[in-house]
């Protein structure tokens, strides 16, 4: 196919698709998933990716990270460092443990079941910030599990990708230096987050005070991003993980410089043609016909699924109840831990790029996310703003 008539037609499909499924109450990120599920060539076929619409996939990647970081709050943290750190011992170490006990329940290698685990670690902010957002009224009580909720979340989704990293540079060349890897890792880790903000203050606020023009804001941010993501690949960190500590990166800058309208462009930017095209090309890379070659494949996605709802609901619920918080509430905390979305994507697709996950875990998680990305944000309003009747 033309390569013009290609991206016409995978534009019309993504202007198509959610349109069609949001008004059965289906998220965008989940419709354009099953729109690639079935225009893709396990679908009908219509679509074959080629060569152009993966690097398309490949940057919708690097900005969906991006955009992650950019939501994270590093304010959040200075209210609540010894909750943050209960509940993300709590929210990250129980669900990593289930991870990878699933994994090897299954029969993966110990690599590749830690890297199940690291999956079952993360959590999305994207979809927790808005269900936050929209029960806030609902008391001061709310409010602050929600900035507790967010900063734990941040917290996990750095580790799950470090962890992501180490396993990628175990895969990528043995065991050997490892502990030399972390060390540099963790370097890289300290100065993105140390210079970035130090050289974007200096960029958005010029020697007299005034702002730098709109263009040139865009292409600065789009120069550190690419750095730090190819910076991070000369490490051997990946390009996700550089991706998400740019972001985090100069989301405390936007702040400071009050770079909205910036920030709003380059998420339009990310959201209406990137990263839809990534989720596309990932729904055209599912075979959901996996699940029925075999018993066992679709018994690896029941437990997958059930496993990381009942490890993150659960741990969340202990967490709340050694912080002291009503059952309801700690429950509802749970809850809003499980969407899976940027970094366990990510995770797969790089687990499966590299061989670690098969094709049956890579199904799995893609139905763990839709699964949990469409019963996250109901459970939790539900839990924590019932109505009350009028």
């Amino acid at each position: 196919m033309n390569t013009l008539l290609l991206f016409t037609v995978v534009m019309f499909v993504l202007l198509l698709f959610p349109r069609l499924l949001n008004r059965l109450g289906i998220p965008n990120v989940t419709a354009e998933i099953a729109a690639g599920i079935l225009v893709g060539p396990y679908g009908f076929g219509l679509i074959e990716p080629n060569s152009a619409l993966k690097a398309i996939a490949q940057l919708g990647l690097v900005f969906l990270m991006f955009l992650a970081g950019m939501e994270m709050d590093p304010q959040v943290f200075r209210g609540n460092r010894n909750r943050t750190v209960l509940l993300t011992c709590c929210n990250g170490g129980i669900p990593f443990l289930g991870g990878l006990l699933v994994g090897r329940f299954f029969g993966l290698g110990w690599l590749e079941a830690v890297l199940l685990g690291s999956i079952f670690t993360s959590s999305s902010v994207g979809i927790i910030i808005p269900v936050f957002r929209e029960i806030r009224g609902s008391g001061e009580r709310v409010q602050r599990m929600g900035d507790l909720v967010i900063s734990a979340v941040v917290i996990m989704d750095i580790l799950s990708l470090l962890v992501l990293s180490v396993v990628v540079r175990i895969q990528a060349g043995g065991a050997g230096g490892i502990w030399l890897f972390i060390l540099s890792a963790v370097l890289f880790l300290a100065a993105v987050l140390y210079l970035v903000p130090k050289i974007g203050h200096r960029f958005f606020r010029l020697d007299h005070g005034t702002l730098v023009h709109f263009e040139t804001e865009v292409r600065f941010i789009l120069f550190v991003l690419l750095l730090v993501t190819f910076l991070a690949e000369v490490l051997h960190v990946h390009a996700i993980v550089g991706a998400f500590l740019a972001g985090v990166a100069l989301s405390e800058t936007f702040d400071v410089h009050a770079c909205k309208d910036c920030e709003e462009k380059l998420t339009t930017l990310g959201y209406s043609f990137f990263i839809p095209i990534f989720f596309l090309v990932m729904g055209m890379e599912t075979n959901l016909g996996v699940l029925f070659q075999a018993r066992e494949n679709l018994f690896i996605t029941i437990t997958v699924v059930l496993g990381l709802i009942c490890t993150k609901a659960g741990s969340g619920a202990l967490a709340g109840t050694l912080l002291g918080m009503p059952f309801r509430e700690s429950l509802g905390m749970g809850f809003a831990t499980i969407p899976q979305l940027s970094a366990t994507l990510a995770a797969a697709a790089v687990g499966r790029e590299l061989g670690l996950l098969n094709e049956a875990f890579f199904v799995a998680i893609v139905v763990l996310s839709i699964v949990t990305t469409m019963i996250s944000p109901v459970v939790t309003r539900r839990l924590l703003a019932p109505r009350r009747p009028t």
